[in-house]
Parts: C-alpha cells; sequence; structure tokens
C-alpha cells in the first residue's frame, strides 16, 4: 500500500510492504499552483511506484476545502471509529481519506477539530492516561482513555511564532535565526510557566535586542514562551499524565528540554513520520 500524509504545507508519501514496512519515501512542498489539482499532485508524488497499489491519505486533504471531505468523527474515537469513518476520493486511483475528530460541547457546537494528528496518536499506540503531544504550527495535546481518544486541544504556537518573527516588531530582533534548545530557550520556558503575563513578556524581546540580545538568542527566547505558555495551559488542561511526545529533529529538541524545565514526565519520544507510517497502516489493517 501507499501511506501519504498531506498537510497544509508538505505531502509526504511512503510506499510500504504487506507488513507494513518502508520500501520507498518522498516529501515534496504542498504548492498550491493553478489548474493543478489534488490527484495531479499525488501522481507526481508516487511516480514510478505500483499503480495497483492502495492509497491512504490523513491530514487537510479530507478537510472541506480539501480532495474530498472526511466528515469529522465525534470524541471519544478510537481505531473502529476512524476505520467507520473513511472516505473515498474522487481519483482514477483507490485513494481512501481518513476523518479528522472533533471536539464538542453543548448542541453539538464544535469546540476543537484536528486532521492528521488522530493518525499519529493511532501510530504512537498511546494508552489510557496517557497525553500525545503533536508540536507544529497548530500544536495537538491528546487525551486517550479506555475508550480511545477521548479529549484534545489545540495551540497556535508555531503560527504565532511564524507571526511574531516576520510580521512584527521582533522580526528586527530575529532576523533569520532559528529557536536552539539552550540557556535563552529555557528561560524563555520558565519566564512563561512561572507567570501568564505573556503579551508583555513578548516585548522584553525586543528589549532585550536593544541590549544587546543576539538574534540565535532573541528567537530562542520567544520560542521559550510559546512553549511554555502552551504547556502551562496544557497543564491546567490535562493535569501531569505521562506525555509521549510525537515529533521529529528541531521541535523535538525544543519540547524535550521545555517539558524537563516543566517538571512533566515525558514517557517516550516517537519520530513523527513513524509515527504516521504506523497509524496509517494500522487503519489500513483494521479494515
Amino acid at each position: 500500500m501507499i501511506a501519504v500524509d498531506w498537510g497544509s504545507t508538505h505531502l509526504r508519501g511512503w510506499l510500504l510492504d504487506a507488513q507494513g514496512a518502508v520500501v520507498d519515501e518522498r516529501d515534496a512542498l504542498v504548492a498550491q499552483l493553478p489548474g493543478v489539482g489534488f490527484e495531479a499532485r499525488l501522481s507526481g508524488l508516487i511516480e514510478g511506484w505500483p499503480t495497483d497499489a492502495p492509497i491512504l491519505a490523513c491530514g487537510m486533504i479530507g478537510a472541506r476545502h480539501g480532495w474530498v471531505e472526511a466528515p469529522y468523527v465525534d470524541l471519544p474515537s478510537g481505531l473502529g471509529r476512524l476505520v467507520a469513518g473513511l472516505v473515498r476520493a474522487p481519483s482514477r486511483r483507490s485513494v481512501t481519506v481518513v476523518p479528522g475528530l472533533a471536539k464538542r460541547g453543548e448542541a453539538g457546537r464544535l469546540i476543537d477539530v484536528m486532521r492528521g494528528e488522530e493518525t499519529l496518536a493511532i501510530g504512537a499506540e498511546i494508552l489510557p492516561g496517557e497525553v500525545a503531544l503533536c508540536p507544529g504550527t497548530h500544536s495537538k495535546w491528546i487525551l486517550a482513555g479506555p475508550s480511545g481518544m477521548e479529549d484534545f486541544a489545540t495551540f497556535m504556537t508555531g503560527e504565532a511564532f511564524g507571526l511574531l518573527a516576520r510580521h512584527s516588531v521582533l522580526s528586527q530582533s530575529l532576523g533569520e535565526a532559528r529557536a536552539q534548545p539552550g540557556a535563552a530557550f529555557r528561560s524563555g520556558v520558565r519566564d512563561a510557566l512561572a507567570t501568564p503575563a505573556l503579551i508583555q513578556q513578548l516585548f522584553s524581546i525586543r528589549v532585550a535586542h536593544l541590549d544587546g540580545m543576539q538574534p540565535a538568542d532573541a528567537a530562542s527566547r520567544l520560542s521559550g514562551l510559546l512553549i511554555g505558555a502552551e504547556i502551562s495551559a496544557a497543564r491546567n488542561a490535562f493535569g501531569e499524565r505521562p506525555i509521549v511526545l510525537i515529533a521529529d529533529g528541531p521541535l523535538a529538541a525544543l519540547y524535550s528540554a521545555a517539558l524537563s524545565d516543566a517538571g512533566l514526565n515525558l514517557s517516550r519520544c516517537v519520530p513523527a513520520s513513524v509515527a504516521a507510517v504506523r497509524g496509517l497502516y494500522r487503519i489500513w489493517s483494521h479494515r
């Protein structure tokens, strides 16, 4: 089969054998090209792979503005309910899309939604009482219970960093620097955990830059403040439960350091790419 994680900015695909092992993998930016449809983009990604291999995709491809809308499945939800919500895409090939999850309140009103992270949580095999943390543009914290995924919350941490770094007065302090999990980052995390005054703390980066702070430290402090605020809010929502961090590379390093400073229990870290492949394969095998 072919497993596909179709996000807002990246498109990743894996050719799997019958046991779910990766035979080949590819990664591409999601180009918003006029006249280029979803099927053409997918065909470009998987060119040369077996044409009779069925395809299972998760992520924004199933959103209302995606290839085909895969209606949200309400909480609580586990593997079985996700499989029951699978939707076929209008394609010449066999393309099936995983539904997202919805959190609803009174009268069925939407409180929160996600697409793609539910598949990561399935792949990471989170246990009842654990919280899966999927950092990114919109970070997700997902609580597992006896019935599967029972609650979750979204934090626009990555998007907020990008907006502040590029389109605020702080852009003059950061330049093109990237955040690193060093002293400046951890100081930001601790400051955010200690006080909820995030809006005030953000301007401290501008002040520190005027006093000689280097761009790399400014970027790290901004990241620390935002991630620290996220962790503080998530701890209030979910308590101090064991956390399964689903992340790769720099994000894994930043969140691991922040969780340590917050005194939370990081039970294990699963690379996001590994969780995506495992999750898609588990969903496909459970049909």
